[in-house]
């Protein structure tokens, strides 16, 4: 077993000293007293051991976290700290390699008594042959989907490059980023490595697959003889891991339910391997419904088979089949215009037997059927053209929707005020710098989320016309949507795939009865 570094600490008794009273308060770390210490820096480190002297007393603070070694080592080092003094031993069983530079990086553990002034990421470095590696790979880490610097993040080297090194074994050199996201790893020897960045939650100096924020870079990384200096950025995301079944019920006839260890962004695919039924599905969530006729199922029970796994259902009593069916509207807002949809939520898969029976009643009894659209049985999506009227009234009558049960909907009735032209906004987004060979998603997002999505592909460069919006803030977000599946996706190390590349642009705030033009290049 190989410890990046797990400290275990003796401490000597610490010298008394009062509070000082009167003066400035102190603001400055410990400083380290050169002449007192062991030279940093030095070659030919043949001892087991380097002190260091400050010029006030100092104290370590969680050094378990904070103190790290560079390479890795086998056995655990003992560090004390005394009055002005801290001491680093090497383990007696610890096998110091011959002509390699090492690195003790302290971290935030080194602070003084009274203020806790911190002497930051403060390195002791030695060789033990004639140089001292001096190569360097400096960078920053920002967030996949909101481009922002991450702190904290462990960026590890490695020089085993196989893909599962990261996952079994410590790094070879490490850095943490600081505040704003930057890294810097220095004293390196030449060499070819792999570099990744985690969000290491455990403290462990390896990647907890499934857990931890991951980021890594496409190509190893090797220096060139003219530069001693290696940059990489990297993108930190959390991969989405395998789907796996978390539990499954099926307490009313008709029903299926499979709830997964994630959010689902698509149904997955299944079949029935005893029997041959007509199902609908949707999914919420982490759950996977699937609806089914009970009179189909002539046995106790049925099998289903969902990637590797076979699940057995239990046939409930048909009784226990949904005896409504209930409609809710999901569009909470009351004002509406031209370009606006209402969506009604079903409790059962259901079919609208008489689209007429759905409409807007304006105040003189004028009926203006609606179009209505539905992917999944469940969510039906309402939309209407030319309101002419101020006020209407949004109208589901009696029977208009019949589940795969034979239950039918009660009335539904939701008053709108029709917003006139004139209180709207428009927005024209000039987008340029696109891959023309690649599927890019605009969405358009108000502060309550995607308010209209547009695919773009193959095109470089493309205008979008948004009418009828109501004044307010408003940002774009572009996705180059890399797999085609409408959404974006994290990174997946094992496939090889990259965390899909996402830009928020904010534009001008809309006002009323005006159009704002805004030009947004997808490089910058």
């Amino acid at each position: 077993m190989v410890f990046i570094f797990g400290l275990c600490f003796s401490f000597w008794q610490c010298a008394s000293s009062g509070t000082l009273g009167g003066g400035p308060k102190d603001k400055e770390p410990p400083k380290i007293v050169v002449e007192e210490s062991s030279p940093n820096f030095q070659t030919n480190f043949s001892g087991r051991s380097f002190d260091l002297t400050f010029d006030e007393f100092v104290v370590l603070r969680d050094p378990i976290k904070q103190i790290v070694v560079s390479p890795p080592l086998t056995y655990i080092p003992e560090v004390k700290n005394r009055g002005k003094k801290i001491l680093f031993r090497f383990n007696e069983k610890e096998i110091i390699r011959d002509s390699t530079t090492y690195t003790v990086n302290f971290g935030e553990a080194i602070q003084d008594l009274h203020e806790n002034n911190k002497l930051v990421n403060y390195r002791y470095v030695f060789s033990t042959g004639d140089i001292i590696d001096s190569l360097s790979v400096k960078g920053t880490v920002n967030d996949a989907l909101t481009s922002k610097p991450v702190e904290n993040v462990t960026v590890m080297l490695y020089d085993n490059l196989q893909d599962s090194a990261f996952v079994k074994e410590k790094p070879f050199y490490f850095a943490r980023t600081g505040k704003d996201g930057t890294f810097s790893i220095e004293n390196i020897k030449r060499d070819t490595f792999r570099i990744f960045a985690v969000l290491d939650e455990n403290v462990s100096y390896t990647y907890n697959e499934g857990v931890e924020s991951l980021g890594y870079n496409d190509t190893l990384i090797t220096f060139s003889d003219s530069s001693n200096v290696f940059e990489s950025n990297l993108a930190l995301s959390k991969p989405l891991g395998k789907l796996r079944i978390f539990d499954s019920e099926s307490k009313s006839a008709g029903l299926f339910k499979i709830k997964f260890n994630r959010p689902l962004d698509s149904a997955p695919s299944y079949k029935f391997l005893n029997d041959s039924l007509q199902t609908f599905t949707s999914y919420q969530g982490d759950s996977l419904m699937i609806w089914y006729q009970p009179n189909q199922i002539s046995q106790d029970s049925v099998l289903l088979l969902l990637d590797s796994d076979t699940l057995n259902f239990k046939i409930p009593d048909s009784s226990t089949v949904s005896q409504a069916l209930k409609l809710t509207n999901l569009t909470n807002n009351t004002f509406l215009s031209n370009f606006d949809t209402i969506k009604v939520k079903l409790s059962n898969p259901g079919f609208l037997k008489n689209p007429t029976s759905v409409a807007f009643v304006d105040s003189s009894g004028l009926r203006l059927p609606l179009q209505a659209n539905s992917t999944d049985n469940i969510i039906y999506q309402f939309t209407a053209e030319n309101l002419l009227a101020k006020q209407y009234t949004f109208r589901i009558d009696s029977a208009a929707f019949e589940d795969i049960f034979g239950n039918v909907s009660d009335s539904l009735s939701v008053k709108y005020t029709k917003i006139s032209e004139d209180k709207l906004s428009g927005l024209v987004a000039v987008i340029s710098k696109l891959d023309s060979l690649s599927r890019y998603v605009v969405s358009l997002e108000d502060n309550t989320g995607p308010v209209r999505k547009t695919i773009v592909e193959n095109v470089s460069n493309i205008t979008l016309n948004y009418n009828g919006l109501k004044p307010g803030a408003y940002k774009i977000v572009i996705i180059q949507d890399l797999n085609g599946n409408n959404q974006w996706d994290p990174v997946d190390f094992w496939n090889k795939h990259q965390a899909e590349i996402t830009k928020s642009f904010t534009v001008e705030n809309l006002r009323e009865n005006w159009t704002v033009e805004t030009e947004i290049s997808f490089e910058e």
